[in-house]
Order: structure tokens, then sequence, then C-alpha cells
């Protein structure tokens, strides 16, 4: 997931002349960070000011310099705000950061609502002789002005800035309530019958086993407790993240953002947010929903009667599924029907052979190195590298991996600071919540674990593939519907044999994984595709619905209906799965989770423009990069993946491929 896309939706920086500068420095204290982010937003007022001082023609030297690094300045210290926000254990440090994003953020939108710097702006599609890219970045930047409404008057623009002052507020509000959520139950240790050793081991403390609402403690309960009462109590304890306290800050949330929407001119927020996205309208938001719901529904009926058959052995004549069931009869099926116990494969997935993998693979792809580097970081276990090409480095990458009290409890990564051609390399984190390895524990990871680890990583490579832009608002996306593409792509990496076979080592006899073990692994893991693309769409249908019916919607009511809707399963009372979405109190997510399923598409159909039997083959690979990755934001996305493909995408490589062909 992708924070910094929402500070640099509007805004670029201009090309410098002068050194490369200096890599980010964390600031030694809170205070430190505070001064940094006024004095930023100072200079960035500064620059603004300049700008609306130009008398006579406006050119892009008077005009769009001064705009571009106003934006640097704010993007700096909003990028660095977003990343200790999240992740520093200091409560002064976060407060602080959090003050600088709601600064930052009402000052973007004090710029974004200031028709002058629009009219300023919108008299530079009048020149001639612009570049294609600049030509896109204008036209790109003046469609997000009147999105947020520009053009409405004086005292609109005061509603909206006020609105978008709270918002952002209540977003940080929603979003700690599920980092402050952590709770942990205890059980017997007989009680977690089937859970693998490792983990058991390592979450024993005083004859009790305790388990957290973390990922990395809850998946593995729920995919292996026999104990049907183990599994439920692990279901509701993660799925419940954030509740009740998110129920007022929900209904909250969604209040305002619709009365923006309404104030800028859209019958909803969902189309507000669908407007300046490839997807383009809400209405278009449906039908591809509805696609991927034809495509989906016949192989996830015959996907829930092979689960409910399972569960009729141990249980005769159950009737239905709980929720709480799928995860760990579709493991039972995976075994059963194809000779796959995940148990087994884990011991090829410790944390540090994933690691290593990752790196390795982005070496042969894409010929780049990572060397590790001492500097200050915001918690000890988080890891600083170089990126390297041809022994120059070309960016920095922070790896924050392991859960922890007060940290952001999903997993995302973002730019610590954007790059720019010739003036700064650009920065990016990850952020996540992996098993903690220890003296005597590998933290072996799960399939599905290893597969989010190279998700995530797709993320970060694109940030500092993109970092050599002469704008910064080229810098990173084109859309933000796309933000996902490159990332699920990277997954194919992970399931692919010569890949696993290269990197899949035993933890304790260092043996390479088999040929056999990975052929059932990949039969297994279709299993539940189906089913799970249906969970999908519940949560991107969640998230338009309670952002397109007004204001009093309840969102209980609309989760219910949802999830009975695509998930074919009983919703249980008591559940409330809203209060721990996090997606929905991101400004650049809200109400366009399809995002994923529609950015799946995409990577499906770009996966046609490389080897099958040789996903290793760095031609195809430095051609993806040049021609998707490298471009950044300087083109939509649309003909980003025409120029790799040849042609436009389309619907057909994802349509064969969940439905097994």
């Amino acid at each position: 997931m992708k924070k910094l896309t929402v500070c640099l939706l509007l805004f670029a920086s201009a090309a410098w002349a002068g050194a490369v500068a200096p890599f980010w420095t964390l600031p030694p204290t809170a205070d430190a960070l505070e001064k940094q982010s006024k004095d930023a937003f100072d200079q960035a007022r500064s620059q603004r000011d300049r700008l609306l001082a130009v008398e006579g023609p406006r050119t892009v030297q008077n005009t769009l310099v001064p705009f571009d690094e106003a934006a640097l300045l704010i993007a700096g210290a909003l990028s660095t705000a977003f990343t200790l926000s999240d992740t520093h254990p200091d409560a002064s440090f976060r407060k602080a950061a959090q003050k600088t994003t709601q600064d930052g953020r009402s000052l973007l939108l004090e710029i974004q609502l200031d028709p002058r710097i629009y009219q300023a702006l919108a008299a530079l599609e009048r020149v001639e002789g612009l570049d294609a890219s600049t030509s896109y970045y204008l036209q790109t930047t003046l469609k997000a002005f009147r999105n947020a409404g520009v053009d409405k008057p004086e005292e609109v623009r005061q509603q909206i800035r006020a609105l978008g002052a709270e918002i952002v507020k209540i977003e940080q509000q929603f979003n700690r309530n599920i980092i402050d959520g952590l709770a942990t139950v205890s059980f017997e240790p007989e009680a977690l019958d089937g859970v693998p050793q490792d983990f058991v081991r390592s979450h024993t403390r005083d004859g009790k086993l305790w388990v957290s609402n973390d990922r990395a403690d809850f998946e593995p309960v729920l995919s292996y407790a026999k104990n049907q009462e183990v599994r439920r109590k692990a279901f509701f304890l993660s799925r419940n993240r954030g509740y009740p306290a998110n129920m007022e800050v929900l209904s909250k949330l969604i209040e305002l953002r619709q009365r923006i929407a309404a104030l800028c001119g859209f019958s909803t927020f969902a189309g507000m947010q669908a407007h300046v996205r490839m997807i383009g309208s809400e209405a278009k938001q449906r039908a591809f929903l509805e696609d991927v719901d034809r495509a989906s529904r016949a192989g996830a009926e015959a996907e829930m009667a092979t689960i409910l058959e399972a569960k009729r052995r141990d249980q005769p004549g159950a009737q239905a599924l709980d929720s709480w069931d799928v995860n760990y009869y579709i493991r039972r099926v995976r075994d059963q029907r194809y000779g796959f116990d995940e148990r087994a494969v884990r011991d090829y997935f410790p944390y540090s052979r994933v690691k290593e993998s990752v790196f390795e693979i982005s070496t042969t792809l894409f010929g780049v190195t990572f060397r590790p580097v001492k500097v200050p970081v915001w918690h000890p276990t988080v890891e600083a590298f170089d990126v390297l090409e041809n022994g120059e480095v070309i960016g920095r990458i922070y790896l924050d991996m392991f859960p922890r009290k007060d940290k952001y409890q999903h997993f995302s990564s973002g730019a610590v600071r954007i790059g720019l051609a010739g003036r700064q390399l650009p920065e990016a984190n990850l952020i996540c919540n992996m098993p903690v390895p220890g003296p005597n524990d590998p933290a072996l990871m799960t399939p599905d674990l290893a597969r989010t680890f190279f998700h995530e990583f797709g993320h970060l490579l694109h940030t500092i593939f993109s970092g050599r832009q002469r704008w910064a608002g080229l810098s990173r996306n084109a859309e933000g519907d796309f933000v996902e593409a490159p990332s699920q792509m990277l997954e194919e990496w992970w399931r692919n044999p010569k890949v696993l076979k290269r990197f899949a080592r035993h933890y304790k006899t260092g043996e390479p994984i088999g040929a056999s073990l990975v052929e059932r692994m990949n039969r297994a893991d279709r299993f539940g595709e189906a089913s799970g693309t249906r969970r999908q769409l519940a949560l991107a249908s969640l998230s338009l619905e309670l952002h397109s019916r007004g204001s009093n919607v309840d969102s209980d009511d609309v989760a219910q209906e949802r999830f009975r809707k695509y998930a074919m399963l009983p919703f249980p009372e008591g559940l409330h799965p809203q209060c721990a979405f996090s997606h929905l109190g991101s400004p650049g997510y809200a109400s366009t989770y399809y995002t994923y399923l529609w950015s799946l598409v995409i990577a499906r159909d770009l996966l046609t423009g490389f080897k099958p039997a040789d996903l290793l083959d760095p031609v195809p690979a430095g051609k993806y990069r040049r021609a998707v990755l490298e471009p950044g934001g300087s083109l939509p996305a649309a003909q980003l993946v025409e120029n790799f493909l040849g042609r436009p995408f389309n619907f057909k490589a994802y349509q064969t491929w969940l439905q097994g062909e």
C-alpha cells in the first residue's frame, strides 16, 4: 500500500542543476522534526508567493519551477511524517509526525484551492514547445485542481479547506485505533493442536500459549488449529481490531468525505475519487466488479462446495461453513487433494532466506545490488541498504519488518524521499509485520507471507526505479489504481519453479526445495484462488458502497450485505470488519479498494510479455523496467502497459488465470 501518492497527486519539482543532495537523515528529536517540518512549509509558502508575484507572461521557469519547489518541500516533510507516525516507538515523535501530516496536507489543500495558482498553471498550456511529460503533468494537475473544487466560489472553497483539515485528523484517528487495537488471547497448550511446533515454542509463556491479532500470529492459527473454537477466537480477535472505537470514527469520516464531494460538485465521494483514476467513473468501477463477479463465481462455488465437504468429514451433517473454517479447510483440501502439507514447505522459507532471495532476484532481473549501511533509524530492528547499479548508488531502502507495539499493523511501502534527476536520490521504506527471528527461531514463513514480501518489495523497486524524473509529481505513479500492478506481478516470481529452486533452501540442511514439492505447492495454491477473489470483491464493494450511499450509511449493514453477496459465507453476529479495514482510513484508497483487483488484471497481462519458461531472463525484465517502472507517472498507465506489450491491456489473461485454464 502506498502512502505518498496523495502528496504527489498535484505537485512536482523542477530539475536541478546543482549537486545531488545527501541522503535523508532521521531527525534526532521530536522537536527537531517539528522545526524541520515548519521550516519546509515556510519555504514552500515563499515559493508559492514567488509564483504569485510574477508579472508578465507565464513561463516554465517563473511559474512551474517555484510551484514544484513548494511541492518538493511539502512532499519531503510529509514523507518523513508518514514514515515516523506509523513506526516510531516514541509517542512524542508520532505526535509530531501526525501534526506535520495535518499541517502539510492543509497547506497542499490551500494551494490546490487557490484559483490564482490554477490560472497561472493553466496559462502554461498555451506555451509552445513543452515536452510531452510536462504537458501531461499540467493536464493531470489541472484536472486534479478542478476535482478538488478550485473553480467553486470562495465561501465553498473555505468550507472544503475546513472539512479537509478535519478529515486528516479523523483518518489519523481511524488508523491509530487499529494500531492501538493490539490484543492477545491465551490458550492451554493442547488447544493449538495442529499448529506448527516452532510457532508454539515461540508463543509459549508461563505454560500458556499467547496469540495476538497481528497477522503473523493469527494466520497460522486460522490455517492450522484443529480446534474450531480456537480458530473462532482468533478470527474475531483479528477481524474486529479497531472495534468499537472505529464505528463512530468511520461514520464521521464517511459523512465529511461526502460533504466535500457534494461541495466539489460530485454526487458521491466514490465518484470524486474515480474521476482522477484509470477507471474514470463510479459506474465503470461497478461494471468492473461485476465482470470479476461473473468470472469468479462458478469457480468459487465449486471451491466452497469442496471445502464444505471437507468440513463434513469432521462434522457430519454440517450445513454451512463459518468464516473461521475457510483457511483451515482450504489447507486440508490442498493437503488431501494435492499431497501438499504447507507445514513442510515452511521449512524452506525462513525469513532471512526469503529476504536474501528477494535481493538476489532483483539483481538477476534488474542488475541492482544491495549494500547494508549504518545510518540513524527509528528502531533498532530497522535495516538500511544502498541500492547500487554498476557500482553507483542509485537509491536507499529501509526495511522495518517486524511487529511491535504502536507500529502500523499491516504491510506497506512508501517513499522516504522522492527522487529527482540530478538533484536527489530516491529512498523508500518497507513496513511489514513478518515473523520475528530469534536465537532458536528461524521465523519460518508461510507461502502467503513469503509472497507478501515479494509483493511489497515490488512497490519498493518501483519507487527506486521511477525516481529519476524531471518533475517529482511524475516520479512515482500514474493513476492511483495502477499502483499495485508492479507488485502483484512480482508475486509470480515467488511461485515460479526455476526461481524457487534457486533460492528456497531448507533452513537446517541447506537443501534446495524439490521440483515435485514446488509442483504440488503451485497446484495446491490455485485451489482457493476463486474464493479468495470473492473476499477481495467483498472488500472492494464495501469500500465503494460506504462512499456512495450518502452520509447516513450504516457500515454494519453494508458490511453484512457485501460479504454475504460476495464472500459466500454466513456473516457471523458481532463481526465488524470495517473497523479493522485500514484502507478505509487512507486518503489514497478510501472508496477505491478495487485497485487490487484492477491492478491484478493489468499484472496478469504484463506477465504475457515475459517467457514463462524463464522468468529470470533479464532481457524482458529490462524492457519492463524501462517501459513501465522507470517512467513513473510521466505517461498514462494504460500507455505504459501498451508500450511494454505493444497493445492495449485487456481482461483475457486474468480471466484465463482465474479460471485455471
